[in-house]
């Protein structure tokens, strides 16, 4: 996938600080959770596809193969949360640099929760873990370009304490909405 910056050369980052925390533990709505590193896995490239397929969450309009998945969705800190009994995956989300170079230390992240397991606070889950992840990897603020304005997260990101800093009007072709729908972008500084 090409960027708009160009080919640029990739920022590394330390993932050690997180060797010590992962896999992590929790609990969400009585279910016993576990987070652990995402990697090439069949039920994420699908999870992934089928929110494009959507129309209603991320920009892009094409299915991704494996090889595009994983130069998109796992280049850098990726993690997959997965039933702690089972293992089945519920969620999957990234942590990786929005921009780069000297701008590099603006983290970006994309969320996804299988459909059948939304409504279960797991979205919460993910954020919270962000927020906490992404400055032990070198980050000192996110920025989410995308944001639809007819997205459900939008009230779990201002909950969380991000903040709207400009809106893209009618930025997004989504399915379903007869009409442009607005984006958000939003920022939080850790």
């Amino acid at each position: 996938m090409t960027s708009v910056y160009g080919s640029q050369k990739k920022t590394e980052f330390d993932k050690s600080a997180l060797l010590e925390i992962i896999p992590y533990e929790g609990v969400v709505k009585d279910t016993r959770v576990v987070v652990k590193w995402l990697e090439k896995e069949e039920a994420a490239l699908a999870a992934f596809n089928e929110v494009i397929e959507e129309g209603t969450a991320w920009p892009f309009e094409d299915n991704f193969d494996m090889e595009g998945f994983e130069s998109y969705f796992l280049s850098h800190a990726a993690f997959g949360v997965r039933d702690g009994e089972t293992d089945e995956l519920l969620s999957i989300f990234y942590i990786k640099p929005n921009f780069p170079g000297r701008c590099s230390h603006v983290c970006n992240g994309g969320f996804i929760t299988l459909p059948k397991h939304r409504r279960k606070g797991l979205a919460r889950l993910m954020g919270t873990l962000f927020i906490k992840w992404a400055p032990l990897l070198g980050f000192k603020s996110a920025c989410f370009n995308l944001v639809f304005a007819t997205n459900p997260s939008l009230s779990l990101w201002i909950s969380l304490g991000f903040k709207v800093v400009g809106t893209l009007p009618a930025a997004a072709r989504l399915r379903g909405s007869p009409e442009l729908v607005d984006a958000n972008v939003m920022s939080l500084v850790f």
